[in-house]
């Protein structure tokens, strides 16, 4: 997990926390994850014969990617450069779940751009019910994205 701060909801820290309280620590995510599938892992979890845990749909998505040679891409490194000098931009894999691949197949090339800064302690709000932004990164953020679009439209 990216953020984490004791403060917030959000992140590991407060798993083992919860965890702990419960008197398991990390092993406890280790004696899952060798079962070799997330599947197992829960119905190791679950431990009950008695209940069912199957996929709500057996059907296994394979990763997929957007390409990085794309006018949309382009515009998305041409606007960072000009709000965030000096700042990379390349792919990341997160952590997350986001509905990008299942855009991908439909042609639909969807990247995970945020135009958005945030401090630690900021981003260790993130989906917390303390979560936080600045309000100037609001009023940049809606510019940037407007940048994004009206440079892949011209």
């Amino acid at each position: 997990c990216a953020y984490n701060d004791d403060l917030s909801l959000s992140g590991y820290q407060s798993l083992l926390a919860r965890l702990a309280e419960r008197g398991a620590d990390r092993s406890f995510f280790a004696e899952f994850s060798a079962s070799g599938s997330h599947l197992e892992s829960i119905r190791q979890v679950v431990s009950d014969p008695q209940v069912g845990v199957e996929p709500l749909n057996a059907e296994f998505r394979k990763a997929n990617y957007s390409p990085t040679d794309t006018a949309l891409y382009s515009a998305i490194r041409q606007v960072s450069s000009h709000y965030f000098p000096g700042t990379p931009v390349a792919p990341r894999l997160t952590s997350g779940y986001t509905e990008n691949q299942r855009y991908r197949p439909l042609g639909i090339n969807a990247y995970g751009f945020s135009p958005y800064t945030a401090t630690a302690q900021e981003g260790s709000t993130e989906h917390g019910n303390d979560e936080r932004i600045r309000v100037e990164e609001v009023r940049r953020g809606y510019r940037v994205l407007y940048d994004v679009v009206t440079l892949v439209a011209k």
